[in-house]
């Protein structure tokens, strides 16, 4: 999926949500994908983008017509298979996969979506890239929300199950609801992730997930972000801790070359 292009605010330092958010995953993720250029993917990482392109021209339609039901099901699963493809074809993949399986969980997921979730989301916003300031700051919070309703701030996500603890506990979200706020002027009444989580092979579930933002989260984020920024500034690099579920091949596109990660991790892997 093509990256978003921000507006840039003179006199601001810029970062992105996917920024902050891989920064406090993992400081050696980011510099090796921001500062040294190392774009690189895992196949997990492609049938979400996948689907989320399947999902946009869905909800795309529904925004030019409201009264639309969008795409077709078949329609949302060429988009994400045709989608999974052209991303593979030109990305570094990092993981060992089977491009069939792959293309069957696409469509399987691409079709979870349709059926399951489209149903209910009514947009008023979809995949726009959006600035915004952050207060008292000279930083500008950049991010791309998968879609706004009225009043409600939604993100998609495929692959790992999310938890009522995990919406709660997104910065990401956060600064989704600041977005918000740039765009219609207040805060959003609750923010939500649309879980799209496999089940079994090639099956898939979903769930929409739904929590609050008050403003004690929004001072926290601000704390958060300025000391993202002094981190960055410093050079300061402090890798995942090995335990965390995505410090493996399997979800990290650079765990084989990360100098963190010894040889005896990559054999298990």
């Amino acid at each position: 999926m093509p990256r978003p292009i921000y507006p840039d605010i003179e006199g601001y330092w810029g970062i992105s949500t996917s920024d902050i958010v891989n920064y406090l995953w993992c400081g050696a993720r980011y510099f090796f994908s921001k500062e040294f250029g190392w774009n690189r993917v895992t196949s997990r990482m492609i049938l979400g983008s996948a689907v989320a392109s399947a999902a946009k021209v869905d909800n795309k339609i529904k925004m030019i017509d409201p009264t639309s039901k969008g795409a077709s099901v078949e329609e949302v699963v060429e988009i994400a298979v045709e989608s999974f493809r052209a991303e593979a074809n030109a990305s570094e993949i990092m993981d060992r996969f089977q491009e069939g399986p792959m293309i069957d969980s696409t469509a399987s997921a691409a079709q979870a979506f349709k059926l399951n979730l489209s149903p209910s989301i009514k947009p008023i916003l979809c995949e726009e890239p959006i600035v915004t300031k952050l207060e008292g700051e000279h930083i500008a919070l950049r991010g791309t929300p998968d879609y706004f309703q009225e009043g409600e701030v939604i993100d998609l996500k495929t692959g790992k199950a999310w938890s009522r603890a995990d919406v709660a506990n997104s910065i990401q979200l956060t600064v989704y609801a600041c977005l918000y706020r740039e765009v219609k002027g207040e805060w959003p009444e609750r923010v939500g992730i649309d879980s799209i989580r496999r089940v079994r092979s090639r099956v898939w579930d979903t769930e929409r997930i739904y929590g609050e933002r008050s403003e004690s989260d929004f001072v926290a984020l601000k704390h958060v972000v300025c000391s993202v920024k002094r981190g960055i500034d410093a050079g300061v690099c402090i890798p995942a801790s090995p335990n965390q579920w995505y410090c493996s091949r399997k979800w990290c596109p650079y765990f084989m070359e990360c100098p963190y990660v010894g040889s005896a991790r990559r054999k298990i892997e």
